[in-house]
């Protein structure tokens, strides 16, 4: 008996250590976002030169800043969760509702985000292009049954009530179906961009190539596989029910899943960043070969003309 309970002791002191471990990094992963939002407005004002609201409403800049404020919120609801976890706090429920509404919007900003970025190289690979339009159709209402389903089990069930177990079961189903969807979206991405940076490095026909449709393929390509490794890691906590829905904000993995998030993130800034810098380039020699075009052709006009002045009458 006495061992037994020293077990159970020492299990509470590991869970309470797990539990402020997660909230350091929650912490961290608060603080980047916040770096991250900051950057894409001063890079949007000072680099993009945005005047006006209208222009910086535009939905690249709207998407991505809609994902890494969710990343933020996400982050911050869950180290509210771990900190008050072992205060036995009344309104868990809420912040759990609150942690799958941020997480399902930041599913939806990506995917939105990923589309109109993307759609310009889907073109050069129509099966990926398709699949795409069907699931960023379908998306919101898969989205949509992942917030029900936690509602329910939060605001209808308790721990000790009947239909627990079929809604934890609503629950994961509804987790795994978004995984699934999210997971297809990010195959489909990364098939085109492999597709379509072998045919550009083979020297094969892919239309119209712009410089940074090979950013876009490259940066995207490093999403999509940090993508993989945010639904390993949701996947493998789904495989226990009662650390899903009761221990999860204060596990180790459900922390670096966050950080995986800020590093998409990341990856998507820098993608932004770097079509920009290469437009900007390509406007520059632009300009550059226009008014080299126009010297020679100034040269030219007063060659010839000096030729017609010296020729005899």
């Amino acid at each position: 008996m006495k061992k037994c309970l020293q077990f159970k002791n020492m299990a509470s002191l590991i869970r309470e250590e797990s539990s402020h471990i997660a909230v350091r990094i929650y912490s961290v992963s608060v603080a980047i976002s916040v770096i991250e939002v900051a950057y894409v407005i001063h890079f949007a004002i000072y680099q993009e030169s945005v005047k006006t609201m209208r222009q910086f409403a535009s939905p690249f800049n709207i998407s991505l800043l809609g994902s890494i404020l969710g990343v933020a919120s996400y982050s911050l609801v869950s180290a509210m969760i771990s900190t008050r976890e072992f205060t036995q706090f009344r309104g868990e429920e809420v912040l759990r509702f609150l942690a799958s509404i941020s997480l399902v919007w930041i599913e939806i900003c990506y995917m939105y985000y990923s589309w109109i970025r993307s759609k310009d190289i889907l073109r050069f690979h129509r099966p990926s292009l398709l699949i795409n339009k069907f699931l960023t159709f379908v998306a919101p209402f898969v989205f949509a049954s992942k917030i029900i389903s936690v509602a329910l089990c939060e605001f209808y069930s308790t721990p000790l009530s009947e239909n627990r177990s079929t809604m934890k079961d609503l629950v994961i189903y509804s987790l795994l179906l978004g995984g699934l969807l999210t997971c297809v979206f990010d195959t489909s991405l990364l098939v085109c961009f492999i597709v379509y940076l072998r045919k550009s490095v083979q020297g094969m026909d892919t239309g119209e190539m712009k410089p940074e449709f090979r950013i876009i393929a490259w940066h995207g390509i490093a999403a999509s596989s940090l993508c993989y490794c945010g639904i390993a890691i949701m996947t493998y906590i789904a495989a226990d029910p009662d650390i899903l829905l009761e221990r999860y904000y204060s596990t180790g993995l459900a922390s670096l899943f966050t950080l995986v998030l800020v590093m998409i993130m990341g990856a998507l800034i820098r993608m932004k960043v770097r079509v920009f810098q290469t437009k900007e380039l390509e406007l520059t020699n632009d300009r550059d070969e226009i008014v080299k075009k126009a010297v020679e052709a100034e040269e030219t006009y007063f060659k010839t003309l000096s030729n017609l002045t010296l020729a005899p009458a």
